[in-house]
């Protein structure tokens, strides 16, 4: 009787110290801050989320499980309360999932037009449409990013 009154303890004290979602955003891009602001404000209530701006000075990939500032720069990245990490268009997903379930399930319905147009259209461009060429440029100065750019466009072309 005293372990199952232990095992309600635990279980409550955790979920009243349940850990946020930490959302990777460059906060110099006008419409990421602004959307993940939105969605902040939004899951408030649901599930606290932080945003972590990769573009700060202060950003500090040590803290954040090794997610170097050119990871998040290229690509969208999303750390669970469980502490696991999704990328891409499957990130945005799980934030949607937490703040509204009508977003969450019409973005699910078209869910391969838009994964494709959000890693081989979005995620590549972004920088330039918001006239961020500075950040573009000393990205695609980095081996490991240009690697990742010449991967995308041998998929395009089914090789």
């Amino acid at each position: 009787m005293f372990a199952h009154n232990r095992v309600r303890w635990v279980a409550q004290t955790m979920t009243r110290h349940r850990s946020c979602i930490k959302v990777y955003v460059d906060m110099g891009c006008s419409h990421c801050s602004a959307e993940m602001n939105t969605i902040a404000e939004r899951a408030k209530s649901k599930a606290p989320i932080e945003l972590v701006d990769v573009y700060s000075k202060q950003y500090k990939p040590d803290l954040h499980g090794g997610l170097t500032r050119k990871d998040t720069m290229s690509e969208f990245y999303v750390r669970t309360e469980t502490g696991e990490t999704i990328k891409n268009f499957d990130a945005l997903l799980y934030l949607y999932k937490h703040v509204d379930t009508k977003v969450y399930w019409l973005l699910r319905l078209f869910y391969f037009p838009l994964d494709f147009l959000f890693r081989h259209v979005w995620l590549p461009n972004r920088l330039r449409l918001y006239g961020r060429d500075d950040v573009r440029m000393e990205l695609e100065n980095n081996k490991e990013y240009l690697k990742w750019k010449d991967s995308l466009g041998k998929k395009r072309l089914g090789q």
